[in-house]
């Protein structure tokens, strides 16, 4: 018999359940499960800790840090690898510079 090996993918990366619950159905009919890939990460719910179980590696496309004030606020990697750079989406603009605080 072949083996069957599973990328599950999903839309949302949240608390995790959704995609546990696909593996759990996806092993309980044979398959492996490979990998996990989200298209967005809400990264202050613990999906990704949660999944941490399934042994496999977990890629999200964008990844929100947070949602609080009426505003998303994104993680992307910076040109130098040891740095983060904050955006943050408010009223439907894009914001590339990182609120700084005040002196």
């Amino acid at each position: 018999m072949k083996r069957i090996r599973v990328l599950i993918i999903d839309d949302f990366l949240a608390t995790g359940q959704t995609i546990l619950a696909l593996a759990r159905i996806a092993k309980a009919a044979g398959a492996e499960i490979v990998g996990v890939g989200a298209l967005i990460e809400k990264t202050f719910e613990g999906g990704r800790a949660a999944l941490e179980v399934l042994g496999v590696p977990v890629h999200s496309l964008a990844r929100i840090v947070d949602m609080s004030e009426g505003r998303i606020v994104h993680e992307c990697m910076a040109a130098d690898a040891d740095r983060h750079v904050l955006g943050t989406f408010m009223g439907g603009h894009h914001h590339d510079e990182p609120e700084r605080e005040a002196a």
